[in-house]
């Protein structure tokens, strides 16, 4: 009956321990394992920043124990390619992280629901057995006033007056301490019933909330997932558009497509496209520009420049040609580099007029230089009448 419904809810509810015992061992598990994942991923992130700032570094050294020594680290690190590579590798390792976010949240979120069942299985148990141990405690009240509804019957029929009414008062005692057990104990089994409705109304509530609390983060992961894809697409997308731009030209001047570059200096002849400007390996870059000249002429590499020089690309000698200024010598190269751009001057002035130089590359042979260009070639006239009556002045000599 009633006794072997409250054993078996019994054995039920040990059994529903066990479960939970078993969950939480696999869950912990996961979690180590998820964790080291993560770790792991974290590392190579790491890694890969590290190469990226590297690479970054790399590419403004030129030669030296910094450049070595920036290889060896690159080298020690495992990972391959440009600055733009790392870049996209980061791109790329960063949208597998998210997704591997994304999986590890939803197994996360399986042992949740599964946690949360059987937890509310065992709650619901308890409030079941309470029930049942509630009816059972009842009943047994119940019992007991009909014995002593019995009793007091019994004792009503005793013949000696004294002595039924002495066994009288006790029955009637005994019924009525028994009919108020019997009332809390009712009382007992309503309030048990009670609790189990509410103990499922709340596992409904949490149920929902635990729903909404995991929607919630799947959107967040979902979110993060699709903007790491945009991210690597992007990277993926930049990769292949300079793939294309990089066979308008390559390193040590070799020819791709037609068009040479002279990073590294070198003569340009008369109507053909040259690349200047361009990065390290011939990559296109904001400053990239295609020369066309209208006579045999030089290009002067940067490094060749700031040799003649004597300083830094932001040097003062540079900014005065850009606005005209002149400045006093400050190298030992000043007829070297007089001489260089003597010859620049008179290509320059020498440029065969004609049409205008547009955007694209299917261009004429030659061109003139637009109106800009010429006040350049005005401005670098001035400068070296400058150049040449501060060299005087300086050394007291001619050239």
């Amino acid at each position: 009956g009633i006794e072997e419904e409250a054993a078996a809810l019994e054995a039920q509810e040990r059994s529903l321990e066990r479960q939970e015992q078993l969950l939480t061992a696999r869950v912990n598990l996961r979690r180590a394992l998820a964790e080291l994942a993560e770790t792991s991923a974290d590392i190579e992130m790491s890694r890969l920043n590290e190469a990226l700032e590297l690479s970054q570094r790399l590419d403004q050294e030129e030669g030296g124990r910094i450049e070595r020594v920036i290889q060896a680290r690159l080298r020690e690190l495992g990972i391959r390619g440009d600055t733009e590579d790392i870049a996209q590798q980061i791109a790329e390792a960063e949208e597998q992280q998210a997704r591997d976010r994304l999986e590890a949240l939803s197994r996360e979120q399986q042992f949740e629901r599964e946690s949360l069942q059987l937890q509310q299985q065992s709650n619901e148990l308890a409030a079941q057995r309470a029930v049942t141990e509630a009816r059972i405690t009842e009943l047994r009240s119940q019992s007991d006033a009909i014995q002593a509804q019995a009793d007091l019957e019994a004792a009503q029929q005793i013949a000696d007056p004294v002595e039924q009414q002495r066994q009288v008062a006790a029955a009637q005692a005994q019924l009525n301490a028994a009919q108020q057990i019997a009332s809390l104990s009712s009382q007992g089994t309503t309030e048990a019933e009670q609790q189990l409705t509410s103990t499922r109304d709340i596992n409904a509530l949490q149920r929902e909330t635990l729903d909404a609390q995991q929607e919630r983060a799947r959107l967040l992961a979902e979110e993060t997932v699709s903007a790491a894809e945009f991210a690597s697409e992007l990277a993926a997308a930049e990769a292949s558009t300079r793939a294309i731009a990089n066979n308008l030209g390559s390193a040590n001047n070799l020819s791709i497509a037609g068009i040479q570059n002279r990073r590294m200096g070198g003569s340009i002849k008369a109507g053909n496209p040259y690349l200047v400007g361009d990065g390290v390996g011939g990559r296109i870059t904001p400053y990239s520009e295609i020369v066309v000249p209208g006579v045999n002429s030089q290009v002067l590499a940067n490094r060749k420049v700031r040799a003649l020089m004597g300083a830094g690309v932001n040097s003062p000698l540079l900014d005065s040609v850009a606005s005209g200024k002149a400045i006093r010598p400050s190298s030992s190269s000043q007829a070297d580099l007089l001489k260089e751009m003597k010859a620049l001057r008179r290509d320059i002035q020498h440029m065969p007029t004609g049409p205008t130089i547009q955007g694209n590359l299917n261009m004429p042979q030659t061109y003139a230089l637009e109106q800009s260009d010429r006040q350049k070639a005005k401005v670098m006239a001035d400068w070296e009448r400058d150049f040449m009556r501060n060299l005087k002045a300086d050394r007291g000599r001619r050239f």
